[in-house]
């Protein structure tokens, strides 16, 4: 109708400001360095096979675990070479958060020296973000739904 005004809800706001950011965030991602890819991907796994939790927080130690686990089944020279130490781990897990990729939180009340490691993100959307990319056979391998 000529001269009628479209009404703009906050939710449809709130929709378009959470797609433009999640878009950064998937275009972040699909740039990743091959040690960046090799901490999401292992991010994306541990989170799927914690299913059913609702906020999983991830250990660094078990992070440094799968991510050589997942190095190693690999067979590729980019990832084989990964040989992050703690320190290593941290500083990657550091750049991630100021990217708004994740969340390291310290835990109160506890013996526990590290940070824990927290995302939003899905391990789909991990995996849909490595799409045509170097590291797409790997991602897919690791985070892709079972069929």
């Amino acid at each position: 109708v000529e001269g009628s005004h479209p009404t703009v809800k906050i939710s449809d706001v709130q929709r378009g400001s959470r797609d433009m950011y999640t878009s950064i965030i998937h275009k972040a991602i699909s740039c990743s360095s091959s040690y960046e890819a090799l901490v999401l991907i292992a991010i994306g796994a541990l989170k799927k096979a914690k299913v059913g939790k609702d906020i999983v927080s991830l250990d660094v130690q078990e992070m440094l675990t799968k991510i050589e686990s997942i190095a190693n089944g690999s067979g590729e020279e980019r990832y084989l070479s990964a040989r992050l130490s703690l320190g290593d781990l941290l500083g990657i897990l550091s750049r991630l958060g100021d990217a708004g990729i994740l969340t390291l939180t310290t835990p109160k009340h506890s013996n526990h020296p590290w940070p824990l490691i927290q995302t939003s993100l899905e391990p789909y959307e991990i995996n849909s973000s490595y799409r045509n990319t170097p590291h797409s056979k790997l991602a897919e391998k690791h985070l892709a739904e079972q069929r």
